[in-house]
């Protein structure tokens, strides 16, 4: 569905430097002037990319972005917002923080903080438990409960206009093909959340396993939930789901090549590139379904007004009526590359390479070997010779010399 707004997003990639909106050929940019936003999770990731494009774009559209997050403040030393700070010196005058908690009850706020959000127009929810080996207890209340008490409080805003979740294209990888619609969650909000009521503990660490069943760690499996709260628990609201796919530094904005965190593809590359990791179990003709950061912010934005656009129609069809499809109601963007752009873990990683031997990192302590192996028997044969073995070496001549090792 992300597709038919394609003109849009490349817009934004384009928008180095966004003309002043009165002659703003953008009905993206035209909508977001003088919007109250409201963004969670903004000290993560994606909500520091967020905040930073709408801020550059609130010297035009004179906006107020709200936070959900006091820990917001210690990411502006992130490089990330020099241009921001070179470019309007008074940007944080535009921020109000709010302190919140998404693993409590009605999120943590005081009855004043939820007065002063009611004027909210549109949300963009990226809070969440992002740990694969989270507990159960943990990522079912960021996840799953902290997203059921943000739609909720979302219905008593009277002028709200689009409620974006954002998701991971993951949520449904127990099936073999993943389509923008909804699937049967492996468990109903309210169930998952009376179990953590409960049972203690102890007990709930000893049905994990039963419970997620499939899905292959607690993050996917709560998220597959947290999308069907939003089904269930989106009545009245303008609603959308964002589903992005592995994420990687920025393409083009707000600088090239910028991320914050060592996770998942790029944890490999910088492995690799450093010479610690030399094998990986993983089939090299498999698709890599990986997106820039900065595509995916895109995205995120355009969704946002496509969504608040759609608002009249959307709530005006009969969720009842069985013949028209629940993402008529709520609509699901895939934002993933494999539909148009396919590229295998083996080209990804030789161009990985090919780059990374041109311009080496200054932390190189091994010459650059990387090979994905298939079978899992063979990585582990790998695994002996080229990670245990060398480093058991390495870590006794680290003692003899007295050093700490690694």
């Amino acid at each position: 569905m992300i597709q038919k707004n394609k003109d849009y997003i490349d817009e934004l990639l384009d928008m180095s430097d966004p003309p002043n909106t009165s002659n703003c050929s953008s009905e993206v940019i035209q909508y977001y002037t003088g919007r109250n936003v409201l963004v969670t999770g903004s000290s993560g990731f994606f909500g520091i990319l967020l905040i930073e494009r709408l801020l550059r774009y609130a010297k035009y559209t004179h906006k107020t972005i709200v936070i959900l997050a006091p820990q917001f403040i210690s990411s502006l030393c992130f490089k990330v917002y020099d241009r921001l700070k070179k470019e309007q010196p008074d940007f944080i005058t535009k921020v109000i923080m709010i302190e919140a908690d998404f693993s409590e009850a009605n999120l943590g706020l005081s009855s004043e903080n939820r007065k002063h959000l009611l004027d909210t127009n549109i949300i963009f929810h990226l809070a969440a438990s992002v740990r694969f080996n989270d507990t159960i207890r943990n990522a079912v209340h960021v996840n799953v409960r902290g997203n059921k008490e943000i739609l909720l409080f979302a219905r008593e805003m009277p002028n709200l206009e689009a409620f974006v979740y954002t998701s991971t294209a993951f949520s449904q990888c127990v099936n073999n093909f993943i389509d923008e619609k909804y699937y049967s969650p492996p468990l109903e909000t309210d169930k998952i959340l009376t179990l953590l009521n409960v049972l203690d503990d102890e007990m709930l660490s000893k049905i994990t396993p039963t419970l997620v069943g499939e899905w292959p760690n607690t993050y996917v499996y709560t998220k597959a939930i947290a999308e069907d709260t939003v089904r269930q628990y989106s009545a009245g609201l303008s609603a959308c789901i964002i589903r992005p796919s592995i994420v990687t530094s920025t393409a083009k904005e707000p600088i090239p090549g910028w991320i914050n965190n060592i996770y998942g593809a790029v944890g490999v590359i910088v492995g690799s590139g450093m010479g610690l990791l030399r094998t990986l179990h993983c089939v090299p003709e498999n698709t890599a379904d990986i997106m820039p950061a900065d595509y995916v912010i895109a995205n995120i934005i355009v969704a946002g007004w496509d969504t608040a656009k759609r608002k009249d129609t959307l709530l005006s069809i009969d969720n009842k009526n069985s013949n028209v499809p629940e993402t008529e109601r709520i609509p699901i963007y895939n934002c993933v590359s494999s539909t148009q752009n396919p590229i295998t873990w083996e080209r990804f990683m030789k161009l990985n390479e090919k780059y990374g031997k041109r311009v080496p990192s200054t932390m190189v302590i091994w010459y650059y070997m990387f090979t994905l192996n298939r079978y899992r028997f063979m990585h582990e044969i790998y695994m002996i010779f080229l990670h245990i073995i060398p480093g058991a070496i390495l870590d006794v001549l680290a003692f003899l010399m007295g050093r700490k090792p690694m």
